[in-house]
């Protein structure tokens, strides 16, 4: 087999998974290719003994995306609509992307774009299918984020095991910790009805270590212009040092203080100055509202040499923070909510960089959940019912070992409920 791949091309590398196809009722070895950018698949019937009959059938998919393509693996989601993920490694992220099978042509036909299973740092994964419960599960390699693994005496952990399913609404894969976790729970703790004033930290004093699980569902409140809440974990007794693990929502109708949405213009105009800003925002906003073409607008400030001025636009550019910008899109329902782990008062020699993903929230949701799972210098995040997973590496002393709920908004927040459990070892 070894020989095969040589032969094929001395410039290609390969990397290999396999499968069953039932419906085919064969064996195929799913191989990535690099060098013709071709993410391919070799198929061959299994002997009782030995493999029989390995032959070249068909590319499954090819792409340009990427380059080389490690841990490649396909597997389907929802059969009641051939829904099926095609999974992969590559610049050091672990992507799925949508699609469907096509049994005539043999294909992968993609029906949305490439998508990140963890935005933080894990890579190489692999999955299997769990016949018993009949469900997919993942689990992924988290290495150091920098160079002092040798340092600290051991260097890469797999992650927590997660049950992968189809969000059919929002199509998207949903990554959550396999049931089988819970058995590892020791002493429970609850918190309810907590109001958390605005620019609030909330020591749950009765929290604390370095194997923890906690899950707490917050109040969203939609017409708020921002929100910026969640739980501090990993934290010092005086607070100075923790990670934050945050959930923050933007409504995205308008005013958005100090945000720019560049380009799709289709009409600009000016105001006197001396004109009340509230008023020319106002009217910004009324004259949007008033023209069917307008999606969006933005308000410009005084500058020097920039007049105020409104500017009307086709499209929704992706906003960007602007001290001079107020801006605002149509459609009440419009916003936008960011899952993000800040690691800027973490401390220790790690890596103290910030990590943070868009995610979707539907348009009846009222509430939001976030689970965070703590292994010592692991963290995993997990937000919403999985829809947005961060993997981060974290090395504070071991007495920052606190945790907090946290609202770093502008106005108070409701917190529904926190759990929080220690957790024993997983080791018998």
């Amino acid at each position: 087999m070894l020989a095969l791949f040589a032969a094929a091309s001395r410039r290609s590398l390969w990397e290999l998974s396999r499968r069953y196809l039932g419906m085919e009722k064969r064996w195929i070895l799913e191989i990535s290719r690099w060098g013709f950018y071709q993410w391919s698949r070799r198929c061959f019937a299994l002997g009782l003994e030995r493999l029989q009959n390995l032959d070249f059938s068909y590319p499954l998919y090819t792409t340009t995306q990427f380059g080389m393509w490690e841990c490649p693996d396909f597997f389907p989601l929802n059969d009641s609509n051939n829904t099926w993920a095609l999974k992969y490694s590559a610049g050091g992220r672990d992507w799925y992307t949508l699609g469907s099978y096509d049994e005539t042509k043999q294909i992968f036909v993609p029906s949305g774009n490439a998508t990140l299973f963890d935005y933080g740092h894990v890579y190489a994964s692999k999955r299997f299918y769990d016949p018993a419960k009949k469900r997919q599960v993942f689990y992924g390699w988290v290495s150091e984020e920098d160079k002092g693994g040798d340092k600290r005496g051991w260097q890469g952990i797999q992650t927590l095991a997660r049950s992968l399913t189809l969000d059919t609404e929002l199509s998207i894969i949903l990554s959550n910790p396999v049931e089988e976790l819970t058995t590892l729970r020791k002493s429970e703790m609850n918190f309810k009805n907590i109001e958390l004033a605005a620019g609030q930290s909330m020591p749950l004093k009765e929290v604390s270590g370095l194997q923890l699980e906690i899950e707490a569902v917050f109040v969203l409140n939609k017409t708020v212009p921002t929100q910026r809440f969640g739980v501090s974990v990993r934290m010092s007794s005086d607070g100075s040092m923790r990670t934050d693990i945050l959930f923050v929502h933007q409504n995205m109708s308008g005013p958005m203080n100090n945000t720019d949405l560049p380009g799709d213009e289709y009409r600009q105009f000016p105001y006197k100055e001396g004109n009340p800003e509230e008023a020319n925002i106002a009217k910004c906003k009324e004259t949007c509202d008033n023209e069917k073409e307008c999606i969006a607008w933005t308000y410009v400030r005084k500058g020097d040499p920039v007049v105020p001025r409104c500017s009307l636009k086709k499209g929704i550019p992706d906003p960007n923070p602007n001290n001079y910008c107020v801006s605002g899109i149509e459609g009440s329902n419009m916003s936008e909510s960011m899952f993000v782990v800040d690691r800027s008062k973490t401390g220790g020699d790690g890596n103290q960089g910030t990590v943070q993903t868009k995610f979707m929230l539907k348009s009846n949701e009222e509430q939001v959940s976030i689970r965070v799972f703590v292994d010592h210098s692991i963290i995993e995040s997990y937000a919403q019912g999985g829809r947005a997973v961060i993997t981060s590496r974290v090395y504070p002393g071991a007495s920052a070992n606190g945790v907090a709920i946290v609202n770093y908004g502008s106005q108070p927040v409701n917190v529904i409920s926190v759990q929080a459990w220690q957790m024993d070892s997983c080791w018998i």
